[in-house]
């Protein structure tokens, strides 16, 4: 059973994740998203770390297309966080057109752009990574926007350790990260949503395996099929590019995600 913060009444559970129970709260006519660490992991310093990140990302940045903070505190049940409702529906849940595939592309690339501080966020903290690009992440409009939601996992580079569980979703994890070799980064955040953003647009995984274990063990050892978009029918500039992020030499991958944003931009200026 979820308990609401003082002053809030649950209007509807919405379920568990990996790391929050998370459920719809009314106070008057303002409804928001409360979220709390689930019950095994409430005793945990990994798992209070999570809901210490997820309230540090979401009153970091403003403009962002993410839910806004509305209150963080601690009560009998435990730490919590109230945030604004993101818009749309979850990418993992939604079937999006084919029309309206490279918009929702567009929209994600921006949003990741403006969290690495390369555009748009003032006073966005310096080298914040969001270590977790996965489509249940992904919230998605009617109309292509997009906006990012659950930073448990996020933190910066050089900064404070990420949590042991911040790897990321499988299969959109960098195989770097797959190894164990590096912490999560800027960098496998760009990998992970050149994954998600090639698997947007083809409606096709990256790799063939199934299972936690045959991805992390696959991913690590050979990375995702680059070729299934150097096949596609996708524009010659978006596929080039995307393969370029998916290199599996990490010092061969774009640098920044502006490559991907002009391409981006540019096929939909031609289309």
């Amino acid at each position: 059973m979820f308990h609401a913060p003082s002053g809030w009444d649950v209007e509807r559970v919405l379920g568990q994740g990996s790391c929050f129970e998370v459920a719809l709260v009314a106070c008057g006519e303002t409804r928001a998203v409360a979220k709390r660490v689930r019950p095994a992991l409430a005793n945990d310093a990994v798992g209070r770390t999570t809901i210490e990140r997820e309230a540090w990302a979401l009153s970091s940045f403003a403009g962002a297309a993410i839910p806004l903070l509305v209150d963080y505190g601690e009560d009998a049940a435990g730490t919590f966080v109230i945030e604004t409702i993101a818009k749309g529906a979850p990418l993992s849940e939604t079937r999006i057109e084919a029309a309206l595939r490279p918009r929702v592309a567009r929209a994600l690339v921006g949003v990741a752009r403006t969290l690495h501080g390369e555009a748009g966020a003032e006073d966005a903290p310096e080298g914040f990574v969001i270590a977790d690009v996965a489509p249940s992440n992904v919230f998605v409009a009617e109309d292509g926007g997009v906006s990012l939601i659950d930073f448990s996992a996020s933190g910066t580079e050089n900064g404070a350790p990420f949590s042991p569980i911040g790897r990321g979703t499988l299969p959109f994890v960098a195989p770097e990260l797959c190894r164990a070799e590096t912490a999560p980064s800027r960098a496998t955040d760009r990998y992970a949503l050149a994954v998600l953003v090639a698997q947007l647009l083809l409606d096709d995984p990256l790799t063939r395996a199934r299972g936690d274990a045959a991805q992390l063990l696959g991913i690590g050892e050979h990375g995702h099929d680059a070729s299934i978009v150097l096949d596609s029918s996708l524009p010659a500039a978006v596929r080039e590019t995307l393969a370029a992020f998916l290199s599996f030499d990490p010092t061969k991958r774009p640098t920044t995600l502006a490559l991907l944003a002009k391409v981006l931009d540019d096929w939909a200026l031609t289309s």
